[in-house]
């Protein structure tokens, strides 16, 4: 593999020896794409699942492309996804993967066509910028259970003006 995955001291403690062995075992890496494809279990949408943990420890199930990132980058960041360059959602070469927000994760799907939005939630998932020019990312960005993205700075405005009116 041309990326090895880290080893026990240079990963997260949550990964063991035999966790890293287990992992190797179920990766096969394809010579023409460059691919490590996944071999072991996956989850309803396709993508690989790896359950890791500690001696005398609960058990943890992961997505295997977060996990490959995490033994052989290192943590992944509160907040952000793990993406892959190739497209192939049982891929775990860590060459392939790079760290975005949903934000580009989106734009990263309509820009390869793998997105099934389509007219107005298209067109609302591909704005940087609210009606009044904040940016619509980060510590600036909330999105709605129903997936909706509302600007936090335009929602606060709006918030502060409701509670002037009813005093």
């Amino acid at each position: 593999m041309a990326t090895q995955l880290a080893n026990r001291e240079t990963c997260r403690p949550a990964f063991s020896r035999d966790d890293i062995a287990r992992f190797q075992s179920r990766v096969s890496p394809e010579p023409n794409s460059g691919c490590w494809l996944w071999l072991g279990a996956a989850n309803e949408q396709g993508r690989g699942s790896f359950r890791y943990g500690m001696a005398g420890e609960q058990k943890r199930t992961g997505l295997a492309s977060r996990i490959s990132y995490e033994m052989a980058i290192g943590p992944i960041p509160d907040g952000m996804q793990v993406l892959h360059r190739c497209d192939v959602p049982l891929c775990v070469n860590p060459d392939h993967l790079f760290l975005g927000t949903v934000t580009d994760n989106m734009r990263d799907m309509v820009a390869k066509g793998r997105h099934r939005l389509t007219g107005l939630p298209l067109e609302n998932s591909l704005k940087t910028h609210c009606r009044h020019g904040h940016l619509l990312d980060g510590d600036n960005l909330w999105i709605r259970a129903d997936g909706a993205r509302i600007c936090k700075s335009c929602r606060a405005r709006i918030a502060r003006n409701y509670r002037r009116k009813c005093k």
